[in-house]
């Protein structure tokens, strides 16, 4: 029988991935690094995860902020242009800065 629902082998909810073009990749990555050197120049200690995602939902409303979420995370967890500044047990309330060793030049 075919089923119409995305339940996984288990019953739950299949994880369907979102894959955007490595060329979005780079435009949102850029833009979000840019946003951090700005920011990081006013304020000590990073900016809000949450409000770098919802500053670059702003600028381009088509892409969810899940998928900018992702990106960042990307950036944070395999590129290692970002990294945490402050500890935080939530999502929401995680602190990120350009790593420190990032060249702002390339």
């Amino acid at each position: 029988s075919d089923d119409d629902d995305d339940d996984g082998v288990d019953g739950t909810p299949e994880r369907v991935k979102k894959v955007i073009k490595h060329q979005d990749y780079i435009g949102i990555s850029r833009a979000i690094i840019a946003y951090l050197e700005r920011i990081e120049g006013r304020s000590e200690g990073g900016v809000l995860r949450r409000e770098a995602v919802e500053w670059y939902s702003q600028i381009n409303s088509e892409l969810s902020s899940k998928i900018i979420n992702q990106v960042v995370e990307r950036m944070i967890v395999k590129d290692k242009t970002i990294v945490f500044s402050r500890d935080s047990e939530h999502e929401e309330e995680q602190y990120i800065a350009l790593h420190p060793n990032y060249d702002t030049n390339c």
